[in-house]
């Protein structure tokens, strides 16, 4: 036995005890392993991890190494994921994007510039787009805005009874018997709105 304060070791390469009250019964390192107590007074070797596994404490059991390995270094900003079965990979950063998801379901970054929104789909992976106008519509982008505005005038709209001239991008509510006399020489693209106000035309 060893004097208190002393340190006792025990054969070739054996693990060194630096109790001064009790002895311990010691185990031959394994190189690269990782020597654990395995009770009160012994010690033994852990079984040694492959590459990118980590160490994980277990409450009434001995640690044991993760099935799923993990890269050795991430990018700055990195998201962390599971590239494969049991497989951590960083995904690397994209400067003013939004993540998104392939048909296989593994994540992507969406760059948007001015004006684009990640449009969903059915069938396919989402995607950065602008919208499109419609007849009558404009639609301006901007840094973080999307402005949609009527392309032209809004309708003026007047009441109307026996004979008169309606003029383009006009509304009239007719409220009597009424006889409209269209322009002469309407340009393509034209418009004139009615609205029967009426039980009379």
């Amino acid at each position: 036995m060893a004097a208190a304060n002393s340190i006792n070791e025990s054969g070739a390469q054996g693990l060194a005890n630096f109790d001064g009250t009790a002895t311990f019964s010691t185990t031959a390192l394994v190189q690269h392993a990782i020597p654990v107590g395995a009770t009160a007074s012994t010690v033994t070797n852990l079984a040694i991890g492959s590459t990118g596994q980590v160490l994980q404490a277990n409450t009434t059991a001995d640690p044991t190494w993760s099935t799923a390995t993990y890269p050795s270094t991430v990018a700055l900003n990195a998201i962390l994921y599971g590239s494969a079965l049991n497989v951590v990979s960083g995904l690397a950063p994209t400067n003013r994007a939004v993540l998104a998801s392939t048909s296989g379901g593994l994540p992507s970054w969406k760059a948007l510039t001015d004006g684009q929104i990640v449009i969903g789909s059915s069938s396919a992976q989402p995607a950065a787009a602008t919208i499109t106008a419609g007849a009558g519509i404009s639609i301006t982008n901007g840094s973080n805005s999307i402005t949609i505005a009527a392309s032209t005038g809004g309708y003026t709209w007047s009441d109307a009874s026996g004979a008169f001239s309606p003029l383009k991008e006009n509304g009239y509510f007719i409220t009597a018997t009424s006889t409209a006399t269209l322009p002469a020489a309407p340009a393509n693209g034209d418009t004139i709105k009615f609205f029967v106000d009426t039980t009379q035309i």
